[in-house]
């Protein structure tokens, strides 16, 4: 039976966000095809960290566009949410930082109004680890800001939001975690 999700992963900078969702993209994927039951489902990541690459394919933030971005982002996940797949599950996955309810509002509001699952998962992680690991350039003292913005609105998530904490550690464990979740029921 195909079922449609919207995920809103959360954590700062380098907490192992987009590394979890390529190796449950992966997992999803052969978990479909080792039992042929149904199609393979469809898996589409929603991130700014996308609309900041430059013309050679490198990385380059610019937080002047940070604003233009984040409605990319929107507009794409908008496009995605009402296309619901109806012969194989679909999944959607905003993959930003997520610090705020604020930020996570729009997509979880969306996703319920239209009958969409939805699960957020905040990747925990120590901000000194966070800078070492993360690839964009981002200060420590951002990443910093960051972690205080993200403990300090975690308890402001809605119940009906379904959020899940994980917890530092190996991506496939994380991974293994999330389809816990997501397949419990």
């Amino acid at each position: 039976m195909s079922e449609n999700y919207v995920i809103i992963m959360r954590g700062i900078s380098g907490s192992g966000k987009s590394t979890v969702v390529e190796a449950l993209e992966t997992s999803l994927y052969l978990e479909a095809t080792a039992h042929r039951e149904e199609p393979p489902p469809e898996f589409c990541i929603v991130s700014a960290d996308h609309y900041m690459v430059d013309e050679s394919g490198n990385y380059a933030f610019d937080p002047r566009r940070l604003s233009e971005v984040h409605k990319e982002c929107l507009r794409k996940f908008m496009m995605q949410v009402v296309e619901k797949a109806t012969d194989r599950s679909k999944y959607i996955v905003v993959d930003n930082t997520n610090t705020t309810t604020t930020e996570m509002s729009v997509y979880a509001q969306v996703a319920l109004a239209l009958d969409w699952k939805l699960k957020i998962f905040t990747c925990l992680c120590d901000p000194g680890i966070a800078f070492q690991r993360q690839r964009h350039g981002v200060p420590s003292a951002n990443i910093y800001k960051q972690h205080l913005r993200l403990e300090s609105e975690a308890k402001r998530i809605p119940m009906n939001w379904g959020h899940e904490v994980l917890f530092p550690g190996e991506t496939d464990a994380r991974v293994q975690e999330i389809l816990r979740y997501l397949f419990k029921g």
